[in-house]
């Protein structure tokens, strides 16, 4: 009888551990909910965040730095794989943020965290029925919208320079034989695993002849840029092309047209002037006699050259006045006439002619 009990009583736990188990194991989560995020940009400065869900709790708040993290108490995220995903599309349309987490923490706590460009400011909050929303607003007044993803504004003079536009700590040791320059960049380049262009005015026919032992790429590149003369401009990432400077400003676009008027100088004379000092070509300069213009067509550096050069050349010329008078006296008062003047006037002398009244005063 006794056995008979005791067989009883395990087959009860037995059960009732399983049943207990089995609805442990079917319980549903019935507490607050976060079922989804949205966000979008008011203005240059401001965007709103909502959080949807069912008995949301109003959360609390850290910032630190450029960073705000939403902590919601006892409180769970459904999917929220899904819900990053999802936020994520937004976060591309809004450019003041860069980053969106979401985690559901221990002991029912979830996690938001926003990451900005700028430090940012949160307002209270407002409830409605399908969850909370919250205007957010950057602490500096920068404007951070899709213009902030434009390329930066072109420096004055953004053109060829006669140094690379990178660097690179390659080394290497080799014996250049009356090699052609132009081969000589191209195997430079492919040393360093970069594209290469080389520009129509990159100079032909010239032979270079060199020994070299553990030098680095870029140094013997630029070495080679100033001795010969040549620019390279940087197209994208990876691609750099050579060539003189006035011909990358042309394979670049940056050309222009201005006229001169000159009003005192010949536009023959300034025209030479200008080929000779600043390297201006016949086909740069034409000028137009009738109105006394000059008109030049190039890069913006070599423009500037000849506005300058122009205004030092085209100036009026410097007048001299003089004011004569014209004195009679006679032979005898030559020598008094002589002495007047010698005390006025440091090494002056006075000519005149024996018989005539007419002298000659000499400076």
């Amino acid at each position: 009888m006794q056995k008979r009990l005791y067989i009883l009583v395990v087959l009860f736990v037995l059960c009732f551990g399983m049943s207990s188990s089995a609805a442990v194991s079917t319980e549903k989560y019935t507490g607050p909910l976060l079922t989804g995020c949205n966000i979008y940009q008011l203005g240059g400065s401001e965007f709103v965040i909502k959080f949807s869900g069912k008995n949301l709790p109003k959360p609390s708040t850290e910032t630190d730095n450029n960073s705000l993290v939403f902590i919601f108490d006892g409180a769970r995220a459904k999917n929220p794989e899904s819900i990053t995903a999802e936020v994520s599309n937004y976060v591309e349309n809004v450019p003041i943020l860069y980053k969106f987490v979401l985690e559901n923490l221990p002991e029912d706590q979830i996690s938001v965290q926003l990451d900005a460009d700028v430090p940012m400011k949160i307002d209270q909050g407002s409830r409605s029925v399908s969850g909370i929303t919250f205007r957010i607003k950057t602490k500096e007044n920068l404007i951070h919208s899709a213009e902030a993803f434009t390329p930066p504004p072109k420096p004055k003079f953004p053109m060829p320079e006669t140094k690379l536009p990178f660097t690179d700590p390659t080394r290497t040791t080799i014996e250049f034989r009356e090699a052609e320059l132009q081969d000589i960049f191209r195997l430079f380049m492919a040393a360093l695993g970069r594209n290469v262009v080389l520009d129509s005015s990159f100079p032909r026919d010239v032979l270079v002849t060199m020994t070299l032992v553990d030098v680095r790429i870029d140094e013997i590149m630029n070495y080679l840029l100033r001795t010969y003369d040549i620019a390279c401009f940087s197209y994208g990432p990876n691609i750099t092309a050579f060539g003189t400077r006035q011909g990358l400003y042309k394979l670049s676009g940056a050309q222009n047209i201005k006229a001169f008027r000159i009003a005192y100088a010949e536009p023959a004379q300034v025209s030479t002037m200008l080929k000779t000092l600043t390297g201006l070509t016949d086909s740069e300069i034409v000028i137009d006699e009738r109105t006394k213009t000059l008109y030049v067509n190039t890069n913006p550096a070599r423009m500037e050259e000849a506005e300058d050069l122009i205004g030092r050349i085209d100036t009026p010329a410097k007048q001299v006045m003089i004011r004569a008078s014209i004195f009679e006296f006679s032979d005898s008062a030559t020598k008094d006439v002589q002495t007047a003047i010698n005390m006025v006037y440091d090494k002056c002398s006075l000519t005149s002619n024996p018989g005539n009244s007419t002298g000659q005063l000499n400076f």
